[in-house]
Parts: C-alpha cells; structure tokens; sequence
C-alpha cells in the first residue's frame, strides 16, 4: 500500500497551521508518486480523501507503489460531495449542502490539488437531470424540460464561449438518455446510451446530436479505455465478457468474446466498470477488482483497496494547474 496522508479535523486545535502542512505534504507526496507520469489513475471518492490507484506503478523497494491516500477539505463549509465526474486533472462535483438536505445541489470544477473550485450556473432548460459528461473543459448535461423532453445542454468551463449553459438539442421521446450512465468523451465527441438500443453522439463543435444503432439486445455499458469505445454486454457477465469496440471512421461495432476464469463458476456479480489507460477494471461486489490487459490479454487482481470502494470508480490525472 502507498503512503497514507490525513488532514487534521476541524476540533484540532492546531487545525489552520497543521492543515497548511499537510496541504504541502499531498502535493509534495503526489509530486513523486503520481506527477511525473502522464498515465490516468483509478480514484475513489470519500467523504474526506481520494484513495488513488497507479496501474502500472514501478516497483521500488520491492514494493508497489499504488494506493495513495490523499486527504482533502473542501473551501466551501458544510458541503458534502453528492456525485463526481471526472476529467484530467479536474473532477465535476455535485455539491449538496449538509443544512438543506433536500436542496439538489450545484456543480461546481474542482481540482482537489490545488483546492480551487469554480461553481457553475444554473441550466438553460434543464428542470430535471438525468446524467452529466465532462471532458475538454466541456460539461455536458442530459435531463428533462419543462415539457418532459429530453434535452442536451453544453456548458464551457474556459469560457470561450459565454458563461451560460448552451442548448444543443432535443431527443425524440422513445430514444431518452439512460439515468445509470454517465456521458463520456472521447475524441472530440461525447458518447452515452440510449434506450430502445441505440448510443447518443454529442458534436460539441457542430452543436449535433446523432443516434446510432448498438448491436446488443441486453443491457449494455459504454466505456472509454485508450481513446477507444467500448461497450460491454451484461448478460456475460456470469462465466465472460463479451467486449464490443466502436469504430468511430466506420460507425461500425466489431465483438470480441473474452474468457475470464475467475469469473467461472462465480455468482459474483460486476458492479461498476471503468477504463484506465491499456486496461479495463472490473469492480465486483464484493469489492475486489479485476484488471484486465487489453495489450496482453491478460487478467489479474488488483491489490486490495485500503477502504471499502462503496462508490464508482473515476479516472484522474493528477496535476497542479
């Protein structure tokens, strides 16, 4: 297990002069475990700390450096961090207020570095959302009007457009995004399922939305894994996966059926997906995770976590702006 780091709590007396330290001592330590690398890492989101993986992590001392433990307070009092996305060295946040338990909560940027956060407005149309993407310093949000439609909104977070939420368009009624998937980007686009079989295409530069047919009757997941999609059929989960992957030239799906022996035989079911660089991992229900190599073709456990991953995984590259 990597190096854990704690920030000191709000009845320590020495809290504001300790809190300073510890602040340099996460970025001094992240400096060396994760900074000097450009590879994505698997993070875990709790209520006071990131618990980061480095796949691919160098041995050092015949040890893996790969779980750290990063400690964090939010600038903002009383808020609780409802729901992240994830893009780069930044993380979308839903943020709800631990006073109004029943307020929805706002968005807000935040890079856990540098402890900066810049909250967002409110939407254009959106009354209800469904599900958000981040990527490219882009925000894309997918949730019904005030005539139950379903509607895609883009918001840039660098402003180069102005700092309001942008309609994109509409989708027709029997295609609306699905509530369970995040939105994901990849290559210039977003991407996210819809039902009645079909995937969404978001053109943030065309302001287009585009449906495809998806090849799959069962429910499937998207996934990003080294700029490519991905998607994953549920119904093999029980003894294989059978992996799906998009050509973006073609629009066309080409399916690959993979063996994976530990899942033979086990009643362990797969409860959140996430591509890391080369590799998809695999966090079952019982909180272990399978890695599996899409250059090798090879599976294999990641070591334990040192807290239970209750909440779905993200990819973070950490960087100090």
């Amino acid at each position: 297990m990597g190096d854990s780091i704690t920030t000191c709590t709000d009845t320590d007396s020495e809290a504001p002069k300790r809190d300073s330290v510890s602040k340099e001592s996460n970025i001094i330590t992240l400096a060396k475990h994760s900074l000097n690398t450009d590879s994505p890492r698997l993070l875990f989101l709790t209520k006071d700390a990131l618990f980061i993986h480095a796949l691919g992590a160098q041995k050092k001392d015949d040890e893996l450096c790969s779980w750290l433990q990063l400690g964090f307070s939010l600038p903002l009092p009383h808020s609780l961090i409802a729901n992240a996305w994830s893009a780069g060295p930044h993380l979308l946040i839903l943020l709800a207020s631990s006073l109004s338990p029943f307020h929805p909560g706002h968005l807000s940027v935040w890079n856990p570095l540098s402890n900066s956060l810049s909250k967002l407005p409110p939407f254009a149309s959106i009354w209800h959302l469904i599900t958000l993407g981040f990527g490219d310093n882009m925000v894309v949000a997918a949730g019904f009007d005030c005539n139950i439609q379903c509607v895609i909104e883009i918001y840039h977070t660098d402003h180069r457009t102005s700092p309001a939420w942008h309609v994109v368009g509409h989708l027709p009624l029997s295609s609306n995004v699905q509530e369970h998937d995040e939105i994901l980007y990849c290559g210039g686009c977003f991407y996210v399922l819809c039902m009645e079989s079909s995937m969404l295409v978001i053109d943030p530069q065309a302001l287009k939305l585009t449906l495809q047919d998806i090849p799959c009757p069962s429910t499937p997941k998207l996934i990003i894994s080294n700029d490519n999609i991905f998607m994953v059929e549920e119904k093999y989960f029980s003894s294989s996966v059978a992996l799906w992957k998009f050509d973006e030239k073609q629009f066309h799906w080409r399916a690959r059926p993979i063996d994976c022996p530990y899942l033979q035989g086990s009643s362990l079911k797969i409860a959140y997906i996430k591509g890391v660089g080369m590799s998809i991992c695999f966090v079952l229900e019982n909180s272990s995770i399978l890695i599996y190599d899409l250059l090798n073709h090879v599976w294999s456990f990641m070591e334990d976590c040192p807290f239970v991953p209750t909440s779905r995984p993200l990819i973070w590259e950490p960087r100090i702006d």
